[in-house]
């Protein structure tokens, strides 16, 4: 019977900001949409020239910079805006972790009120540098920030015991 691990930790909201844009990168979505940008601005170009048609040659040629070099930025700023205009302050959570199942609940919500979490609850885990994602099916997440887990080499083990290789992803970074 493995002890419980508990810890409170604090996440800011530049920690909430980069685990969504993480989440974003991470979608099969993203990247269709630019490959679609990036072919539908070199068909663009290819009539263009062989039209000889400057103007549309030239909203081409813009589209096209766009989708290689201004799509990530764009999205990530918004991103950014929208995590900062939703949060305003640094969210504290409370987390306990034992065979069963785990806790997931902000300061001063009653534990007895919110039924414990079962590991089957959970689709997946991301096991980043610096935090750890716990993945439910409803697309929400429960983030994990290492540097606030005094015991981080137990519950990771714990997660691994928990979860098939499939479901449980080693990333050695995050996209920037």
């Amino acid at each position: 019977m493995l002890e419980e691990i508990k810890f409170e930790e604090t996440l800011e909201i530049k920690d909430i900001q980069k685990i969504n844009y993480y989440i974003f990168r991470k979608q099969k979505k993203y990247l269709i949409n630019q490959i679609i940008f990036i072919a539908m601005s070199l068909l663009i170009i290819g009539l263009a020239i062989h039209k000889q048609d400057i103007p549309v040659l030239i909203f081409g040629c813009g589209t096209f910079v766009f989708s290689v070099f201004l799509f990530l930025p764009i999205y990530k700023r918004m991103i950014y805006r929208v995590v900062t205009r939703k949060i305003y302050e640094p969210m504290i959570i409370n987390l306990s972790f034992d065979d069963e199942g785990f806790n997931y609940l902000l300061k001063g919500e009653d534990e007895t009120k919110y039924p414990k979490y079962t590991y089957d609850q959970v689709a997946k885990v991301s096991d980043l540098p610096e935090y750890i994602l716990l993945h439910f099916p409803s697309q929400a997440v429960g983030i994990v920030k290492k540097s606030e887990c005094e015991n981080i080499d137990a519950l990771v083990e714990l997660l691994k015991s928990k979860f098939n290789e499939l479901n449980y992803n080693k990333e050695d970074k995050m996209p920037r």
